[in-house]
């Protein structure tokens, strides 16, 4: 296995997996289902490999939940397009008369054919971009927790000076995934202009017969 396939994977699905896990442990401790938190800690090597296990795999299995949490605060704009029309601001002069936006998918693959490792130079910006949407929903998840820590009367109420450092976290997390999902995109748009077909269509800017 590559092994920025492999850090790729880890930033997109162990790091939010791992999250969840820790408040579903976190969880039944509190209610005195079962201590597997305080064993998960202090289980040596073993149990840190089965808890990066048991996190990838949360985190792969939940990413479509996470990603459609996530779409609850959707960014002003499609980020293929915020992240076009960023390309023409910071380039007034760039001819992009023949660069369709909605076009990125086909490109990038074009990219992953012809330079894996152009690929994943792009494509860590995505990865980032799930770690930081699976972020923002663990800290929704770990307020809704704390809620039901205080119904039960598990905590008391001066556990609620977290939920303004929760919110921060969420709306921060959530506006760096947009930004990075903005970035992949520039940087497939940037690869499309720096170069000849077959990105560029035949007899663009013609006029017409």
């Amino acid at each position: 296995m590559n092994i920025k396939a492999s850090i790729y994977d880890f930033f997109a699905y162990t790091i939010p997996g791992g999250l969840l896990l820790l408040l579903v442990l976190h969880g039944l401790k509190t209610f005195g289902v079962a201590d597997y938190f305080s064993t998960a800690l202090s289980g040596g090597f073993s149990a840190l490999l089965f808890g990066g296990l048991a996190a990838y795999l949360i985190g792969f299995v939940f990413d479509p939940i996470m990603g459609y949490a996530a779409r609850l605060y959707p960014p002003p704009q499609e980020p293929y397009l915020a992240a076009f029309e960023q390309l023409k601001k910071r380039n007034p002069e760039l001819d992009t008369r023949h660069i369709n936006p909605s076009d990125w998918a086909i490109w990038f693959a074009t990219i992953r054919r012809e330079s894996l490792e152009a690929a994943f130079e792009i494509d860590r910006f995505f990865a980032y971009s799930k770690m930081m949407q699976g972020i923002c929903v663990a800290a929704v998840l770990a307020f809704l927790q704390l809620l039901l820590y205080l119904v039960f009367g598990k905590i008391s109420a001066g556990y609620l000076l977290l939920v303004p450092v929760l919110a921060v976290f969420a709306w921060s997390s959530i506006r760096q995934s947009h930004k990075f999902k903005r970035w992949f995109f520039i940087m497939i748009y940037e690869a499309v202009v720096s170069r000849n077909p077959p990105f560029t269509k035949p007899n663009a800017g013609a006029p017409e017969k």
